[in-house]
């Protein structure tokens, strides 16, 4: 055999030595693993929530199924999710194991943004359309009521459907640009009947004219620029056309107020 033959079969045999090496060491390690495993190293001791406001601890712990002193490995972080997420008003942004005995919860609270009349309730919705809550007493839910839409169903944790798609696609535009412009305390309700056509009523009870979807954030800063001059001025019987982009003309009733905003 020839020097190159030598040496080959040199590095095949350090090959097969280093082979050997390495999966005796992955075997230790194994059965170090399976060991640990049946000790109680790796059992839950701490259940951390991150982000719960109104909502408490032990409820969303309840939700989880997770108990103290389970292995943490054993723990689905999936069927977790899910289980918390009965609870409409939970969305859980993330979850995690911090070895080597604590579960991390992260999550979002979501919040009634808005009610819709129904069958003489209200349905409860956040500000993406998702159902939360149908509530009859709306005494302690300050919120704008969002009237004339045509449901087809809801189920709790769901995006409501609406039958109309046009009103369907105004409602989204209408909840986002409210959320933009950071107009809820302006306004007590939308009528949605007519998506060309859409009508707000201040708190105060000023009717506005807000015509379609079509640059709606900018026509709320005009809406809520007029509202707060006739304020001041003690207006506040009238109708406000914010519909034209660009200007917010004010008709006062009972011969109050001024001609023009804008």
């Amino acid at each position: 055999m020839d020097n190159k033959g030598v040496l080959a079969m040199k590095r095949i045999k350090r090959r097969k030595r280093k082979f050997h090496v390495v999966l005796f060491i992955l075997l230790i390690l194994l059965a170090f693993g399976v060991a640990l495993l049946g000790t109680d190293v790796f059992n839950i001791k701490k259940i951390s929530v991150l982000g719960n406001e109104k909502l408490r601890y032990n409820q969303i712990i309840k939700l989880s199924g997770i108990t103290q002193g389970e292995n943490i490995f054993k723990i689905k972080l999936g069927e977790v999710v899910k289980s918390i997420e009965q609870n409409p008003y939970i969305v859980v942004d993330n979850i995690y194991r911090r070895l080597p005995d604590e579960i991390v919860i992260e999550i979002t609270e979501r919040q009634i943004s808005y009610l819709i009349p129904y069958l003489g309730s209200y349905i409860g919705i956040d500000s993406q359309g998702v159902v939360l809550e149908v509530v009859d007493d709306t005494s302690m839910i300050d919120k704008p009521i969002i009237n004339r839409l045509t449901i087809s169903n809801f189920s709790l944790g769901e995006e409501i459907a609406i039958a109309d798609p046009q009103q369907g696609q105004a409602l989204k535009e209408v909840m986002g640009s409210i959320e933009e412009s950071g107009m809820f305390e302006y306004i007590s309700e939308v009528n949605l009947e007519r998506p060309d056509n859409i009508i707000i009523f201040s708190r105060e009870g000023i009717e506005v004219i807000m015509g379609d979807t079509r640059n709606f954030e900018n026509k709320l800063k005009w809406m809520k620029i007029a509202l707060e001059d006739l304020r001041q001025k003690g207006n506040i019987r009238g109708i406000l056309d914010v519909s034209i982009d660009g200007q917010a003309i004010f008709k006062p009733l009972e011969g109050k107020g001024e001609g023009n905003e804008g």
